[in-house]
């Protein structure tokens, strides 16, 4: 249902067997960042353009209470949100038949690390997996970050690394548009954190044809000339590993290929 969301809560059958949740079609799992809530801008850029993109489901992760307040609890919070949204997911794929092949989790700046755990206590089964410049206060030495082996294909956009976000490539495939630090058409660096929103809600019915890089120094200055690949999207690309570069334009539409 693209404009009514119903509570899906573990542990309730009846609500489950009653709801649109339809373990037959693919299952995108959404997990916001620090201080976000149902209607943050994560949420209502992507998923309208994942329903609109595809007849999927979209789960929306609301952990919002624990993602309020000061960054370090809810830096905390976010470890036990993951171990519990992987719970979650154990559930909801016995109660109705799924399969934990059809599903895609994208998480933004702390939901980009928990996504990582999410699938890691999923036993790194889940076949596709984003994370949107993921938070980089707190995560460099974390054991809990995002790793390339959360999930059968890891997928990272970096839009404000070394900065709010992430500066080293953590996925199978990292991705540094424009550098991977300012984006253009922001004036600030909370801009820059949430480009990356645009461009995977974009990035599901058009192109975003990246180049290959020897190295993330080639990824930041744009010196890379290697094999293309398209960022984001709505399927995963498990033989391509490694750091990309790919331009944007500074207003939507963002894509210029």
């Amino acid at each position: 249902n693209p404009s009514t969301s119903q509570p899906l809560p573990r542990g309730y059958k009846d609500t489950l067997a009653k709801s649109y949740y339809d373990p037959r079609k693919r299952t995108i799992v959404l997990v916001h960042g620090w201080q976000n809530t149902p209607t943050s801008q994560f949420h209502v850029v992507l998923i309208p353009a994942f329903l609109e993109a595809e007849d999927v489901n979209v789960i929306m992760t609301d952990w919002s209470v624990g993602a309020a307040g000061n960054y370090l609890p809810a830096l905390l919070n976010c470890i036990r949100s993951g171990e519990s949204v992987a719970k979650y997911l154990k559930w909801l794929v016995e109660e109705s038949g799924g399969d934990l092949s059809r599903f895609h989790l994208v998480g933004h700046s702390l939901g980009g690390h928990q996504v990582g755990i999410i699938g890691r206590n999923l036993g790194g089964v889940v076949p596709y997996i984003t994370s949107l410049d993921p938070a980089l206060p707190g995560w460099i030495t974390n054991p809990n970050r995002f790793k390339a082996d959360d999930g059968l294909y890891t997928e990272v956009m970096h839009t404000n690394a070394g900065v709010s976000g992430f500066l080293t490539a953590l996925g199978h495939v990292d991705f540094y548009p424009n550098g991977g630090v300012n984006m253009p058409g922001c004036a600030d660096r909370s801009c820059s954190h949430h480009r990356c929103n645009y461009y995977l809600a974009e990035s599901l019915k058009g192109r975003f044809l990246g180049s290959q890089c020897d190295n993330l120094a080639s990824a930041l200055i744009g010196d890379c000339d290697g094999r293309t690949l398209n960022m984001g999207g709505l399927t995963p690309k498990p033989e391509y590993t490694g750091l990309y570069h790919v331009e944007t334009n500074a207003y939507s539409p963002f894509s210029k290929d």
